[in-house]
């Protein structure tokens, strides 16, 4: 076979076969440039390659929110499932972005336990298959982990109040410090998280009460304490206006009655309900047994609770004379608090008073 020097063809002089010979000064300089050229082309053409955009990212004040898991509720209830404002605000975000991606939020209850069936999660189906999704999910992966101008780390992921995501066999986790570990799923591309990005918020991120949207995150507590309501009929949590300070302790004081069936004599507190001409708190049903009718009061998978101390014990643990009842907390980072009654809410009306005041 005959290989030629250059592109008219083989110089009469040359020989027609390939020389076992090493190759000449003036080939290898040839060799030599016509790899700068490769490389110089290849380089031209990276350079030139678009880059995938991250959504905006707005300017915020001082502070942020901590790395933060609330676990899903258990049971869930078929009236906390709708669509909560911060899901939809990152799907809407990430559409004018990257366009229109299929993406959803809620959905029913059916013996699982996902913050899907409290609306606040989010599906965005940017299939790691498909090599034009891929990028844009990958891009948005990058911005939850990037650090702010105020040297944050997870800047963004905090600031949504996203508590984990889960994209293409890999969980990022609050409790990690949003790092991707292996999650356990099998082969099917949906139940591994192939085919979309899982995101689940905490309940401040789920309102939209965090610093990306709002600018700057919940205020502390003040001085003179801070009061909210938990409407007995509402299965979702009531979320506190403020936070409490990491390693401060709190006196959370809850207060009123509210009715907790259209029945006469159907009224309970944040402790105990009525039985007859009596008040107990050891009322208990299948859902929640023993807790069933109480306060819970929450914040993460570690705090709050339901059981509560009354200012005066007019027997069995409950409070007839006003109502009030006291928790003590000390939070492990700055965080709002939640309130729900643990009931059916089948004829439930009224409302408790939740009020916090820091320890002097």
């Amino acid at each position: 076979m005959t290989l030629p020097l250059s592109t008219d063809g083989p110089h009469p002089s040359q020989p027609t076969s390939r020389p076992t010979s090493r190759p000449t000064s003036r080939r290898r300089r040839r060799a030599s440039a016509a790899l700068l050229i490769s490389a110089l082309g290849l380089a031209g053409l990276a350079a030139c390659a678009p880059v995938t955009p991250q959504p905006a990212t707005p300017t915020f004040a001082a502070g942020i929110e901590p790395t933060l898991y609330e676990p899903a509720a258990k049971p869930c209830e078929a009236a906390n499932a709708y669509d909560k404002p911060g899901p939809l605000a990152l799907r809407n975000l990430l559409n004018a972005t990257y366009g229109t991606i299929a993406a959803g939020v809620t959905r029913s209850c059916d013996g699982s336990t996902s913050e899907h069936h409290e609306g606040r999660a989010l599906d965005w189906m940017a299939d790691y298959r498909n090599p034009t999704l891929q990028p844009k999910a990958l891009a948005v992966i990058d911005w939850m982990r990037s650090s702010d101008t105020q040297g944050n780390t997870t800047a963004v992921a905090r600031r949504l109040g996203v508590e984990y995501f889960i994209y293409n066999k890999q969980m990022y986790g609050s409790w990690n410090n949003f790092n991707p570990t292996p999650y356990s799923c099998g082969t099917d591309p949906t139940a591994c998280h192939v085919d979309h990005i899982h995101f689940s918020f905490t309940w401040a991120g789920a309102y939209k009460q965090v610093s990306f949207w709002r600018g700057s995150p919940l205020p502390a507590v003040p001085a003179g304490g801070t009061t909210f309501s938990v409407a007995a009929a509402n299965a979702a949590p009531a979320l506190s206006p403020t936070q409490l300070v990491a390693g401060r302790t709190y006196t959370i004081e809850a207060s009123g009655t509210y009715r907790f069936s259209t029945a006469a004599g159907a009224i309970a507190d944040a402790e105990c309900s009525a039985a007859g001409t009596s008040w107990t708190a050891g009322r208990s049903n299948p859902t929640y047994g023993t807790s069933a009718l109480d306060l819970l009061v929450g914040g993460n998978s570690s705090f709050g609770g339901s059981t509560w101390t009354p200012v005066s014990d007019t027997g069995g643990g409950c409070n007839t004379r006003d109502h009030r009842y006291r928790m003590t907390v000390r939070p492990r980072v700055s965080m709002p608090i939640t309130g729900v009654v643990l009931d059916d809410r089948v004829g439930n009306s009224g409302s408790l008073t939740l009020r916090v005041v820091a320890a002097s």
